[in-house]
């Protein structure tokens, strides 16, 4: 193995724990949005800024990927218009139904083609 697709498993590894790490957060923003919301909604902001900047990458490697990536990057858009309009708790906790469904998504079907990157 190449340090090259070692780098890669790696960021893929990486995806899968920093999903981890931000479904602790939403779960500490859902019982006090006054005090978590703003970081984990920053933090999420961040993190699908990351995604998108592989997408191009994942576009040229994986043509037939083309559906699931136009798909998250309408999600990413989707939910930073959500977090633009300073979601209050019913809407933290809709956004959590769909972030979990994301995250599942790219774990299921991104993840195996991060780490496939040559």
């Amino acid at each position: 193995m190449t340090d090259e697709e070692d780098r890669l498993r790696a960021a893929a590894q990486m995806l899968a724990t920093i999903h981890d790490a931000l479904r602790r957060d939403l779960a500490a923003a859902r019982r006090d949005p006054r005090v978590h919301c703003l970081a984990f909604c920053a933090a999420l902001g961040a993190h699908h800024r990351n995604e998108d900047a592989v997408f191009p990458r994942v576009e040229v490697a994986f043509p037939e990927a083309a559906p699931l990536l136009r798909r998250l990057r309408a999600e990413h858009e989707r939910i930073a218009r959500q977090i633009e309009q300073q979601p209050d708790a019913a809407t933290l906790e809709r956004m959590a139904v769909e972030l979990e469904e994301h995250f599942a998504l790219e774990e299921r079907e991104l993840v195996p083609l991060i780490s496939r990157l040559r």
